[in-house]
Order: C-alpha cells, then structure tokens, then sequence
C-alpha cells in the first residue's frame, strides 16, 4: 500500500492544484502582481464619508505607455533619508 508512502495516489485534486499554485508562487513571487503593460487595468475608488460620488481613477493607455516608454516597466522606489536613522512603514508614502 503506498498511500501511506506520500505518493501523488493519496492526494486529492484539491490538494494537488494547492501544491500546483504555491509550486507556481515560488517560481515567480511577483506572479500575483499585474504586469507593467496591463497596469492600465488597476485602479484605485476613493470613496467619500460626505456622499459624493466615488472618484474612480485609473491609468490611461496613454499615460502607461510613456511611463513603460520612461522606465522600460521597471518599478522605482524611493527612500527618503531619516534623520533619526531608521527606515519604518511610515516612510511608504
């Protein structure tokens, strides 16, 4: 019997598209982010307490090609020094 042995015969189909998937994530740990040319897709709603309508933004096809044009679709960061000498959540602006 080697169901007992950690065969792939005693997994489930369940159990097997989980381990698929995280296979999937540790090869690529970005691969749950959009990629820079489909950015255009994501936007962000800003939703107001006063009762105004939600402001919907979002990138213009436009817009992303000059920055994928600007930055060759690299994401930039930037940190700006700490008097106090330590970096914390904070600093994300």
């Amino acid at each position: 019997d080697d169901a007992g042995a950690g065969g792939n015969g005693s997994k489930s189909k369940e159990e097997l598209r989980r381990e698929e998937e995280e296979n999937q994530r540790n090869a690529d740990p970005h691969a749950i982010f959009a990629k820079p040319e489909e950015n255009n897709a994501v936007h962000t709603t800003v939703n107001f307490s006063d009762g105004r309508e939600p402001l919907r933004i979002s990138n213009t096809k436009a817009e992303l090609d000059r920055y994928l044009k600007e930055t060759g679709g690299r994401y930039m960061t930037r940190f700006p020094p700490e008097p106090n000498g330590y970096l914390h959540l904070g600093h994300a602006k």
